[in-house]
């Protein structure tokens, strides 16, 4: 299998060039930078190299606190931009294993300011939020949206589902380009991926079953043609596709390579 990495923050980057032609985002994605890194340096008023040197802490104390700030950032990137207020944000960033302390009252409060900075620091995702809402009306009606690229029309969009499906219909455009080039190659003699089969897309990762003897080259075909989607999708801002093999799907599983940089099967650490 191979995984997209960050995909719907590289499709978000992609939109926000397309839309502004300028984007914080999109511009941390091309230098290669951790986005959500970025953003909890911001929080913590830190410069983004110190906040990578505190995420590779030993000290256990620094790095618990700044995930904290990193998974409430992760929240904030896969939320804000799909249109989440603060008490939906509440429930949402639970989901991140953040949680915030003080009454109700107090912890909407809280939510509020962290919505306001992440605006703040990238402009360019409060100016795509108010063209949707624009879209929506002074009633917060409905309409019919052409989803970016692709041109596949949706209709009946509201606000939330009208601010998520620009960037997360991107991605499923791409992904289902890489899958059916993918898919074609399986049943092409010659080709790497000649009598694999695609048998699970979960969310940004595509799997396959492949003979033992050919699954290092699957593998590595499988994140070629992900990649060559994605370039034609998002031109502007790339992602990774890192591929692995194991005898078996685990979320955890990851690259493995021999000395000769051959990949070898992933297998868990024993407990």
């Amino acid at each position: 299998g191979a995984d997209f990495s960050a995909i719907e923050l590289t499709t978000l980057g992609q939109i926000l060039l397309d839309m502004f032609g300028k984007s914080l985002l999109a511009e941390t994605i091309q230098a290669k930078k951790d986005p959500h890194s970025l953003t909890a340096s911001m929080l913590l008023g830190i410069t983004y190299e110190e906040a990578v040197a505190r995420k590779e802490s030993k000290d256990d104390e620094v790095q618990k606190e700044f995930n904290w700030y990193r998974d409430l950032s992760k929240a904030l990137a896969f939320g804000v931009p799909g249109g989440l207020g603060a008490e939906s944000f509440l429930s949402f960033a639970k989901g991140y294993g953040v949680h915030f302390d003080g009454t109700r009252k107090q912890q909407i409060e809280t939510v509020k300011g962290y919505i306001k900075k992440y605006l703040d620091w990238y402009p360019e995702i409060r100016r795509y939020l108010n063209v949707i809402s624009e879209q929506c009306g002074e009633r917060g009606g409905r309409f019919t949206m052409a989803q970016p690229r692709s041109g596949r029309i949706r209709g009946n969009v509201g606000y939330t589902d009208g601010a998520n499906s620009p960037f997360q219909g991107l991605a499923a455009d791409l992904a289902k380009d890489a899958i059916w080039h993918i898919t074609q190659e399986c049943f092409i003699p010659g080709s790497p991926l000649f009598m694999c089969r695609v048998t699970l897309f979960m969310h940004d990762e595509i799997i396959l079953q492949a003979p033992c003897e050919m699954a290092a080259e699957a593998a590595e075909r499988v994140s070629q043609l992900m990649l060559e989607a994605a370039k034609r999708w998002c031109p502007d801002v790339p992602t990774k596709a890192e591929p692995w093999i194991s005898m078996w799907w685990d979320k955890r599983a990851k690259p493995v390579r021999d000395a000769n940089g051959r990949l070898i099967p992933w297998v868990p650490k024993a407990a």
